[in-house]
C-alpha cells in the first residue's frame, strides 16, 4: 500500500504485481507516481471487457428513485459519487465498499489515470459535505477490481425483467457485492431454486454471483408494544378498541425543513393506521394509552418501496433510550444520513430484539421479494431480527458520527433486510416537500424536543 494526502483526502492506491519502489519507477501519472499490474476480467475477453465502454443508461442503481432518469434527484452523497463514476467510466468502475480502517475502497477494473483523478476529486467533495466543517478525513483507496460495476448491474438487470419466475423458483433477492464483483442470490435452497441459479450460472458464469441460502424474508411485524415515553426503536401498536390488530417499530425521526414539522418513519407494510404506545398486561388487554400519530403516507408496496411516514404529534419523541424491553440503552445524536455500503457494520434496533445489536451489510442495493411484493432500494445484514422490529432504526456508526442508515423490513431467522435511507427523504421530498426537503431530525440530545 502507499498513501498521499491530496486535497485533504488520504488516497491508497494498492499495488498488485509489483513492489513500491518498481511502482514509483514505473509511474502512474504525475499526481500519483505509483502504478498497479491491471486485472484481468475473470471470465471476459479483452474484446468483451472494451465494448462495455458504452454508456449503459437507463440502468437501476438502486430501485426506482435511482434509475438514470432520475439521476439529478439523488440525494445520498455517496451513491451520487457511484453514479457519477458508473456513469463517466463504465468500464473501470467496480464499486465501492468500507475499508477496513473505516474509510472506503473504490474499485478499479485495469488502469485508468483519468479515473483516479475523478474518484480523488469527487470523494474529497462527498468527504466535505458529510463532515459538516470538522477537520475528518477518511482515507479513500483506489483498489483493483475484476468485474465492471456495468456489468453486474446488466446482469442485475437481465435477472429483474423476468423476476416472477425467479421468485417462483425460489430466488428471493439479488443485490451487489461491490468487493468481490459479484451479484449475491438470495435463493431458498429447494430443487428449483438450485437449477434456476445453476440455469444463471450457467449463462453468465458461476463467478458472477455469490449465494445466499435461507428461507425467503417476512415482514418483521406482529408484537405489542413498550410503555411511554416513545423511543426511537421502540414498540407502536395499532389499536382498534382493545384489540391490538399489530406492532412495528418507531424509526429515525423526519423532518420537513421549511416547516419545522416532525415525523416518524417506518415500514409501509405496517399499513395505514393510528400508532399507540402502548402496554398490555398481558396482552391485549390495555393498561394505558396515548397516541403517537396516524400514518399520513404509506407506500404499502405500490411503488416499490417499504416506507411509512407517521405524523407525530406535538409530544416529545426520543431515539435512543431506554425501553422496557432494554432494546435501546443509549441516547444517541444522529449527526447525517448516508447508504450503508457493502461491509458497513451497522446497528439493528427492533422493539422485540432483546439488545439492539450490530450486523454486517453483505449485500447492497438489493431487490427483494417479501409476501409477493417487490421491494427496491434494500440492503442485507447478517443479523437477525423479530417480528415487531419492522421500521425499526438502522443505524450506520462512521467516522463522521452516528448516521441514519435505513429501516428494518424482512428478515429470515439469519439475516435482516432494510430500506435504505435515501428512499423516503428522496420521495417525501418529491411528495410532501412543497419545494423545501424532508430530512432526518438531528438534535444534540437525539430528539424533535
Amino acid at each position: 500500500m502507499r498513501s498521499r494526502m491530496l486535497g485533504g483526502v488520504v488516497v491508497t492506491l494498492a499495488l498488485t504485481g509489483a513492489s513500491a519502489a518498481s511502482a514509483a519507477t514505473l509511474g502512474r501519472g504525475a499526481a500519483f507516481g505509483v502504478t498497479r499490474t491491471p486485472v484481468r476480467l475473470a471470465g471476459r475477453s479483452a474484446a468483451t471487457n472494451q465494448s462495455a465502454a458504452t454508456d449503459p443508461a437507463p440502468l437501476t442503481i438502486s430501485g426506482p428513485v435511482m434509475d438514470a432518469a432520475a439521476a439529478s434527484g439523488l440525494v445520498d452523497p455517496l451513491e451520487k459519487l457511484r453514479y457519477k463514476l458508473l456513469r463517466d467510466f463504465p468500464e473501470t468502475f467496480g464499486g465501492i465498499y468500507q475499508a477496513n480502517d473505516g474509510g472506503f475502497d473504490v474499485v478499479e477494473v485495469g488502469t485508468n489515470a483519468a479515473f483516479v483523478s475523478e474518484t480523488t476529486s469527487g470523494f474529497s467533495n462527498f468527504a466535505q459535505s458529510m463532515a459538516n466543517g470538522s477537520s475528518i478525513t477518511p482515507t479513500l483507496h483506489v483498489v483493483p477490481g475484476v468485474r465492471a460495476y456495468s456489468q453486474l448491474v446488466s446482469t442485475r438487470n437481465a435477472i429483474t425483467a423476468n423476476w416472477a419466475s425467479a421468485v417462483s423458483a425460489g430466488v428471493y433477492s439479488v443485490g451487489f457485492n461491490d468487493q468481490s464483483g459479484t451479484l449475491v442470490l438470495g435463493e431458498t435452497g429447494s430443487q428449483s431454486a438450485t437449477a434456476y441459479v445453476s440455469a444463471l450460472q450457467s449463462k453468465y458464469g458461476k463467478d458472477m454471483f455469490t449465494l445466499l441460502a435461507g428461507p425467503a424474508p417476512k415482514p418483521e411485524y406482529g408484537r405489542y408494544t413498550d410503555a411511554l415515553p416513545w423511543f426511537g426503536g421502540d414498540q407502536m401498536v395499532d389499536f382498534n378498541g382493545n384489540l391490538a390488530l399489530h406492532s412495528c417499530t418507531s424509526g429515525f425521526g423526519m423532518m420537513n425543513t421549511g416547516t419545522g414539522n416532525t415525523f416518524i418513519l417506518t415500514a409501509g407494510h405496517c399499513d395505514d393506521a393510528e400508532w399507540y404506545n402502548e402496554k398490555f398486561n398481558p396482552p391485549p388487554a390495555p393498561i394505558a394509552s396515548q397516541i403517537m400519530g396516524h400514518t399520513i403516507s404509506s407506500s404499502v408496496y405500490t411503488s416499490g418501496e417499504d416506507i411509512g411516514l407517521i405524523d407525530a404529534l406535538p409530544w416529545c419523541i426520543v431515539w435512543g433510550g431506554q425501553s422496557t424491553n432494554n432494546s435501546n440503552l443509549v441516547d444517541r445524536y444522529i449527526t447525517n444520513y448516508l447508504n450503508p455500503p457493502l461491509n458497513a457494520n451497522v446497528l439493528l434496533d427492533g422493539s422485540n430484539s432483546p439488545f439492539e445489536h450490530s450486523a454486517t451489510v453483505t449485500s447492497y442495493n438489493t431487490q427483494f421479494t417479501e409476501n409477493g411484493h417487490t421491494i427496491n432500494g434494500v440492503d442485507i445484514a447478517n443479523g437477525a431480527t423479530s417480528l415487531g422490529d419492522s421500521g425499526g432504526p438502522v443505524e450506520y456508526p462512521s467516522q463522521f458520527g452516528y448516521l441514519a442508515g435505513g429501516s428494518i423490513l424482512a428478515g429470515n431467522g439469519i439475516s435482516t433486510w432494510f430500506q435504505l435511507i435515501d428512499v423516503p427523504i428522496f420521495v417525501y421530498t418529491s411528495q410532501y416537500g412543497n419545494g423545501h426537503a424532508f430530512t432526518v431530525v438531528t438534535s444534540p440530545n437525539g430528539s424533535n424536543c
